[in-house]
């Protein structure tokens, strides 16, 4: 119920803009314009939606936006993923890389689940946001990262971006290897100003089985010249911090 609401008011915004179209993406497509969700965004213009069915998009290489976009997964949380294939045994794709908006763009993404472990990667990620004077909204995204062989990898950075928001949306990194160094944060914030609600960030675990105590489990967010402001709804398991951090 609650993605219809979202979904009508997304598309109540958008009817101003005569210029903007309404694309659908579909696994296998059929009746939708697009199987691809990186052909989709290809296609799309700035200011245009994407309405995603539900189901496993498995592509090569990481999704890219760098325009006025809102994708929007119907079905809700957890029935739309997203996971990259690596062109190359040593490729790290990023499922999700948000880019270089200038002031006036606005990406909002709402209902995906991204995933980078396909395959599984030392350093692999789900997200970045980066470089971003526009406005970035992500509503119900859930970030998983892959087991990390050398070190367990952040699932999602975000650096040099004035305006993101994370509404509901979850950071869980996979554990460490047993003879890796310390888990890095689950989402790592540089040069940058985020509003968190109601979501919920793990820092990712270490390991007993270490040969020296240098991978202990790492902090849910690393921060530094940023400032966070999160709701009272906002979990996180260790917050290690060069910033401003409030509470509202």
């Amino acid at each position: 119920m609650a993605s219809r609401i979202l979904l009508a008011a997304v598309l109540f915004l958008l009817a101003p803009f005569t210029q903007a179209k309404t694309w659908t993406v579909a696994p296998g497509a059929g009746t939708a314009d697009f199987s691809s969700l990186h052909d989709a965004i290809a296609a799309a213009q700035p200011g245009d939606a994407l309405i995603v069915s539900s189901g496993i998009y498995q592509e090569p290489g990481g999704l890219v936006i760098d325009k006025s976009l809102t994708i929007i997964c119907k079905q809700g949380t957890f029935t739309t993923r997203f996971m990259p294939l690596a062109a190359a045994p040593m490729d790290e794709p990023i499922a999700l890389t948000i880019r270089d908006l200038a002031p006036g763009d606005l990406v909002h993404v709402s209902g995906l689940s991204l995933s980078s472990d396909t395959p599984p990667s030392a350093f692999s990620r789900s997200l970045l946001i980066d470089n971003c004077a526009g406005q970035v909204i992500l509503s119900e995204v859930n970030c998983l990262s892959g087991v990390g062989t050398i070190q367990s990898p952040a699932t999602g950075i975000i650096r040099n971006s004035t305006s993101v928001a994370l509404d509901n949306c979850s950071f869980l990194p996979a554990a460490t290897s047993q003879f890796g160094p310390r888990g890095q944060g689950a989402l790592l914030v540089q040069g940058s100003l985020v509003q968190i609600n109601n979501s919920a960030i793990r820092g990712a675990s270490g390991s007993s089985l270490a040969i020296a105590d240098t991978n202990d489990g790492g902090p849910g967010i690393m921060a530094a010249s940023s400032a966070i402001a999160s709701s009272k709804a906002f979990t996180c398991d260790f917050v290690e911090a060069k910033c401003f951090l409030a509470t509202v």
